[in-house]
């Protein structure tokens, strides 16, 4: 029978040989190099020949494939005979730990990282790890995969903020802004820890920043800060978001009450001075402007980040 079945299929049986249990389709491909179409005809072909098991697996409701029992002896014996599947099974091993090592590297980030969050179940835990193979799916160059990733983790539990804050991430990095813009919008509408919301929330605004979105950035940081009311860096973002919409009265109204703060570092200082400028500029007020700068100059001119101001300002 094994020799009646053409390469692709053996190797098929060879991946699923080798793994403890069984094994889901992106699994199998992952391990065995095959393209997909290639791997799924084979086991569509397996399944009719009675030699795998395919079963629905009742938390992602995602197929996986098993060898049956007769199956595995019978393709253990045949890879112990023929030396090309021999070698073939230590390569796909090699593969195997590969895959397993760089899931189990992602999944223990992933997971140490929300634990600073959440007190993690099972389940969140299980929607974390399609998370990391997204991650691993999408170093290797396997998008639409990945995506399907995301939507096994949220088909798992559909309330949970990361999946989405992940998920706009790679839509992000991907070039789908649009996309990564909704992903962002789900995640900040479910309930969360107010330490993450911080997290996602300035994503968010770094997302909105490269789309040009200032207004609406400025929306987010401006209902952050009820939560922060003592965060300089969201009352000062919220500041700069409001000049680059073009609301310079507002965000001048912001940057003077900032300064009035004395506990702020002689950096933080430097910044806030720095952005009131720009916007001062901005406004049409570059005697005020460059006023400031004459003023403060002694001060800071050891900064490059304010010394770079006097061009603009003076010429």
């Amino acid at each position: 029978m094994f020799r009646s079945l053409d390469i692709d299929q053996q190797r098929v049986l060879v991946a699923l040989s080798i793994f403890e249990n069984d094994a889901s389709a992106p699994e199998i491909v992952t391990v065995s190099g095959m393209a997909k179409d290639l791997a799924n005809s084979s086991l569509d072909k397996l399944i009719r020949l009675t030699l795998i098991r395919e079963k629905i697996d009742e938390v992602t409701e995602e197929p996986r494939y098993n060898l049956l029992p007769i199956t595995r002896k019978f393709a253990l014996k045949e890879l112990n005979n023929d030396p090309n599947l021999k070698k073939i099974s230590k390569d796909l091993r090699e593969n195997l730990s590969r895959y397993t090592s760089k899931r189990g590297n992602f999944a223990k980030s992933l997971i140490n990282q929300y634990s600073d969050y959440y007190d993690l179940t099972d389940v969140q835990k299980k929607a974390l790890a399609f998370c990391e193979d997204a991650l691993s799916m999408r170093s290797a160059g396997q998008y639409e995969e990945a995506r399907k990733s995301y939507q096994r983790a949220e088909r798992i539990i559909d309330e949970f903020p990361p999946i989405f804050y992940e998920w706009a991430l790679f839509e992000w990095e991907t070039g789908y802004k649009s996309d990564a813009n909704w992903l962002f919008e789900k995640s900040r509408s479910l309930n969360m820890p107010k330490k993450l919301r911080r997290k996602i929330s300035m994503s968010w605004v770094e997302l909105l920043k490269s789309m040009k979105e200032f207004r609406k950035a400025a929306d987010i940081l401006k209902n952050l800060i009820m939560e922060y009311p003592g965060d300089l860096k969201i009352k000062h973002q919220h500041a700069v978001m409001l000049s680059r919409a073009g609301y310079y009265g507002q965000a001048e109204k912001i940057y003077v009450e900032l300064l009035t703060d004395d506990k702020m570092s002689e950096e933080q200082e430097l910044y806030i001075h720095r952005s009131r400028m720009q916007n001062l500029y901005k406004q049409g007020n570059r005697s005020e402007a460059r006023e400031i700068y004459a003023s403060l100059e002694s001060r800071f001119k050891r900064f490059e980040t304010f010394k770079s101001l006097k061009a603009l300002l003076f010429n």
